[in-house]
């Protein structure tokens, strides 16, 4: 596991919403890729076109936005956020991809949501720090707090997948499509190697 680069450690965790205590060396592996992501799996093999480079203060954001965009892409899921703990809450991160401007006003109300450890799809993932799948997040208000903004942006199967560091949680990313989805193993499992094959920890 490398270390990150000497740059403003304080300041790094400041913006990017990761506790000191939970970042474990946390770095982005994605930052070009001139066409979708097309990559077998389980293996995943970074070849020529793939710049590799670490997380910097002034990237992480736009980083980030493109591992949602580039997985998005490549799988045809329409919305994805990152959520980031928070002493005892999830926070929403400042990243996210959302496949057009439909989508907006559910990303604007989702910025004021906060969860704590169970609570929510974010809350939950963190908690049990395994991925979630919901079927119908509209159809789901019990668990899933903002059914009736997804219900309004017209977003339905919903996958919460966490990213771990030395067995802590230190983002959850989620994401949605626009129809209805049962529960798929072989798709979380996609999902999760996709992740693993762009953020190293």
């Amino acid at each position: 596991m490398r270390s990150l680069p000497a740059v403003q450690i304080s300041d790094f965790f400041k913006k990017s919403g990761i506790s000191p205590s939970q970042h474990r060396g946390f770095c982005v592996k994605l930052l070009s890729f001139p066409h979708k992501i097309a990559v077998p799996l389980p293996v995943v093999r970074l070849n020529q076109n793939t710049l590799v480079q670490k997380v910097t203060i002034d990237n992480l954001q736009a980083d980030l936005t493109n591992i949602l965009k580039q997985i998005c892409e490549s799988t045809g899921w329409k919305y994805a956020e990152v959520w980031i703990p928070d002493s005892k809450l999830m926070r929403p991160h400042p990243a996210y991809y959302m496949v057009s401007e439909e989508l907006a006003d559910f990303r604007k109300e989702s910025e004021s949501f906060t969860f704590a450890a169970g609570a929510g799809l974010p809350g939950r993932v963190w908690m049990m720090q395994k991925p979630e799948w919901i079927e119908n997040v509209e159809l789901e208000p019990a668990i899933y707090y903002r059914s009736h903004l997804a219900k309004q942006a017209g977003l339905k199967a919903g996958l919460g997948v966490p990213i771990l560091a030395s067995g802590e949680v230190v983002a959850v990313v989620a994401f949605y499509n626009d129809v209805a989805i049962p529960p798929n193993e072989d798709v979380i499992a996609e999902f999760s190697d996709k992740i693993k094959s762009l953020i190293c920890l």
